[in-house]
């Protein structure tokens, strides 16, 4: 299954690893469908690295700015031999810690293996179209950024679940087109609202990466 992130530069396309990691990508799935990611800032970029984002961009005493699972505060790692930090454009959690998943999220620049084991790879960009947008990405963000500085120069302004690339699926979708497309549906859409607070999440054994 895949997701469409619109931003101001371009549509990411992320294929999601469903069968994988399911609680990771029933996380991911339901915040998108939820429009939790909506105008949320890619706020960090270590070049040669990763971009990152996935912070509420309207926090509130319910949600701060650290962001937050559909499952409370943080859930489990689900880290994956076979899952590896290998590529531009993989898709990964981000986190402050074993164990402390929410919102946020980071795509590499170049390949990370000092991660694997320590963050959940959960998908990788799909199609040339979407390693062109993240290229716009970084270069917007080399002019703003240095070695990880706080930026805020790219938003996303919504996403899409696709059935396929032709065919986007309207949300909130039926549990059993959801389900018949290999990944379960994220049964708290409809439950969300603001109950999405954790410290900020940093890709883990990165000090002070954002506030």
């Amino acid at each position: 299954m895949s997701v469409t992130l619109h931003t101001n530069k371009g549509d990411l396309k992320i294929e999601v690893f469903c069968e994988s990691v399911p609680k990771t990508a029933e996380n991911f799935l339901a915040l998108c469908a939820s429009n939790y990611y909506d105008d949320s800032p890619f706020h960090r970029l270590i070049p040669s690295f990763m971009v990152q984002t996935g912070a509420p961009a309207h926090p509130s005493p319910e949600n701060p700015k650290g962001g937050r699972s559909i499952f409370g505060p943080t859930f489990e790692d689900e880290i994956r031999g076979t899952l590896r930090h290998n590529e531009r454009g993989i898709v990964s959690m981000a986190n402050r810690g074993p164990g402390t998943n929410g919102s946020q999220f980071f795509i590499l620049l170049d390949k990370a293996p000092h991660l694997d084991g320590l963050n959940t790879v959960f998908g990788k960009l799909l199609g040339d179209d979407s390693l062109r947008t993240l290229a716009l990405i970084e270069q917007i963000e080399r002019v703003t950024s240095c070695a990880g500085r706080k930026t805020s120069s790219v938003t996303k302004g919504g996403t899409e679940l696709d059935k396929t690339k032709e065919q986007p699926i309207s949300l909130p979708a039926e549990a059993e087109e959801l389900g018949n497309l290999g990944c379960r549906l994220p049964r708290r859409i409809l439950k969300l609202g603001l109950c999405l607070g954790v410290p900020s999440l940093t890709p883990w054994g990165m000090k002070n990466m954002f506030e």
